[in-house]
């Protein structure tokens, strides 16, 4: 919620000015969603789907001053990931809040619509438009992209 009340409280001067630029923070799990993070997944999608349906509004009305980029991630060493571990085949190394924030900056300077890091993951959306589902998930399964719980969360009681 908080990305659309700091959008609506500068989104009007910035349209009186035609000028400025909207940054949004969602993650690779807004663009491809990741297992045993359901409801993580589906807000970040919310930040996707806002961006670009605020970027063709804006576009629509004229609005060509005001940039939109929006920063996805792929897993950041945070105390959030801590629950989880990586399952890669290929060594990708967990994102530092550093690298991200440096990537990002360098998004926003660049105008980039879309800022995904590490910068191979940008392969997602093309795979994800143009290769059939049972595809998408023999190359996931083949490259061992997601992540595991620590501990069992589909166990039940005993």
């Amino acid at each position: 919620m908080a990305h659309f009340w700091t959008i609506r409280e500068f989104l009007p001067h910035m349209m009186t000015r035609n000028h400025g630029h909207i940054v949004t923070v969602s993650s690779m799990a807004g663009i491809a969603g990741t297992e045993y993070l359901v409801e993580y997944s589906a807000s970040k999608h919310a930040v996707v789907g806002l961006t670009v349906s605020l970027r063709l509004e804006l576009n629509d009305m004229g609005k060509t001053g005001i940039k939109l980029t929006t920063v996805c991630p792929y897993f950041v060493a945070t105390q959030m990931t801590q629950q989880f571990r990586p399952v890669e085949r290929f060594d990708t190394k967990m994102q530092t809040p550093e690298d991200v924030a440096m990537a990002a900056v360098t998004g926003i300077r660049r105008n980039e619509y879309l800022v995904i890091i590490p910068g191979i993951m940008a392969l997602t959306p093309i795979i994800q438009s143009t290769v059939p589902k049972k595809g998408q998930q023999l190359i996931k399964d083949f490259l061992g992209i997601g992540i595991a719980p620590l501990e069992d969360t589909h166990r039940k009681d005993e």
